[in-house]
C-alpha cells in the first residue's frame, strides 16, 4: 500500500513540472505579438532580481526588480511606448504587467520568461 502512495505522489510532482513548464511558454498569438512589439522598438523590463538579473538577461534589458517597479515607473520608460516584461517562471512578470496597466501603460506585453526569449531569436533565425 506504501509503493501507491509514492507513486501517486510521483506522479503528482511530475504533472506540477510539465504544467509549469508549458504555463511559462508563448502560445503563437503571444509570441507574435511580443515579436512585433519588439520590431516597433518596445522597451525590455526585466523585474527579477539584480543577482539574477547579472547572471544572465536580455540584451538591452532594464532591471526593474518587481518590488521596485511602482517607484522606479522612469526607468520603464514613457507609457505611450509598447514594453514586454519577463522574469524567470512568469509569476513577477504577470504582476508586473497588472502594475504596469494599472499606472497608465497601454503597450504591456509579458514575455513570461527568459528562455522565452531565446526561443523567440531562434524561430526568427529559421524564418530568415
Amino acid at each position: 500500500m506504501k509503493w501507491q502512495f509514492y507513486l501517486a505522489a510521483a506522479v503528482v510532482v511530475v504533472a506540477f513540472f510539465i504544467y509549469k513548464q508549458f504555463r511559462s511558454r508563448l502560445n503563437n498569438e503571444e509570441a507574435a505579438a511580443v515579436s512585433q512589439a519588439l520590431a516597433a522598438g518596445a522597451r525590455i523590463v526585466d523585474v527579477r532580481t539584480p543577482a539574477e538579473y547579472a547572471a544572465g538577461h536580455v540584451p538591452n534589458a532594464v532591471n526593474v526588480p518587481l518590488g521596485q517597479l511602482q517607484s522606479s515607473l522612469k526607468k520603464v520608460g514613457k507609457k505611450r511606448k509598447p514594453v514586454v516584461v519577463y522574469c524567470r517562471s512568469g509569476s513577477r512578470s504577470a504582476s508586473a504587467v497588472s502594475i504596469l496597466r494599472s499606472r497608465g501603460f497601454a503597450q504591456v506585453l509579458d514575455m513570461k520568461t527568459q528562455g522565452n526569449w531565446q526561443r523567440l531569436q531562434q524561430q526568427l533565425a529559421t524564418a530568415q
